[in-house]
């Protein structure tokens, strides 16, 4: 995996068990081969659908950005 910069600034939500913090950054996958942990599945979809999943409260701003993100922009310095 190549990490590429911040999507957005740090979220917080306060959840009955705790805070999450949670900081997202865009990635490029050198392999696609996972091994699922903490998830039961991996699903690729456009920009457009992210509005139609849904999101944990900790989610949704990174997840608004990426909805209106032109993806083929994003640059990694290590593989461009």
């Amino acid at each position: 995996i190549i990490v590429g910069e911040k999507v957005t600034e740090t979220a917080s939500y306060e959840y009955e068990f705790g805070t999450v913090h949670l900081t997202v950054y865009y990635a490029k996958f050198l392999s696609k081969n996972f091994d699922l942990i903490a998830h039961s599945e991996v699903k690729w979809i456009d920009p457009a659908e992210v509005s139609k999943l849904t999101w944990a409260p900790a989610d949704i701003p990174a997840a608004k950005v990426i909805s209106k993100t032109n993806l083929n922009g994003v640059k990694f310095d290590a593989v461009d």
